[in-house]
């Protein structure tokens, strides 16, 4: 199955009438209503090392969007809802129109405007029929529909933002499948 678009944005009101600044909202999501936050690392920050815990990637397994797939599939046991989400994808990536054809953006913040899509957790990066889960880039914001959780991946950092409760977070930070390290969203 893939990812079926939306025209309607309500289930992004949350998001678009959130009062935090545009930039943390793209970075982390409306983070003021999560009470724990963290980064899920694509790469390691500058000057410091992966968590050695955590096994390299294969190769056909490198890249943003197998890593954010991978959170994903973490998170399905932190929400009620994992066979009903919400997919934000910007649209300013490249081949968008050649490979989905969405129809006009419609979930607007300041700077930033996305494609709506709703489908399953297991879905995430299935844009399209021509599109597999790890050849486009990853989900800008994503979210199910309990709002346990929600991620966002802006273009610019080498990381995703998530915003959940304490446990949610906890279990992210110490498990080895992918690298998360606990964050404060204002200071990013």
């Amino acid at each position: 199955m893939v990812l079926q678009y939306s025209s309607v944005p309500n289930p992004a009101r949350w998001i678009t009438e959130s009062t935090v600044p545009w930039d943390e909202l793209a970075k982390f999501g409306p983070h003021s209503m999560f009470e724990s936050h963290a980064r899920l690392r694509y790469v390691p920050d500058k000057g410091q090392a992966p968590r050695p815990e955590i096994p390299p990637r294969p190769f056909t397994e490198q890249g943003d969007a197998p890593v954010f797939n991978e959170l994903c599939e973490l998170l399905k046991a932190e929400t009620t809802t994992p066979d009903r989400c919400y997919f934000c994808l910007w649209d300013g990536w490249p081949d968008i129109d050649r490979d989905i054809d969405p129809g006009p953006p419609t979930v607007l913040i300041p700077n930033r405007s996305y494609y709506l899509f709703t489908g399953t957790l297991s879905e995430v990066g299935r844009w399209s029929a021509v599109t597999g889960p790890d050849s486009m880039p990853p989900a800008a914001l994503v979210w199910p529909a309990d709002h346990a959780w929600c991620v966002a991946s802006d273009v610019d950092p080498p990381w995703a933002g998530i915003g959940g409760t304490k446990e949610t977070i906890s279990r992210l930070t110490v498990q080895t499948r992918v690298d998360v390290m606990a964050a404060d969203p204002t200071r990013w």
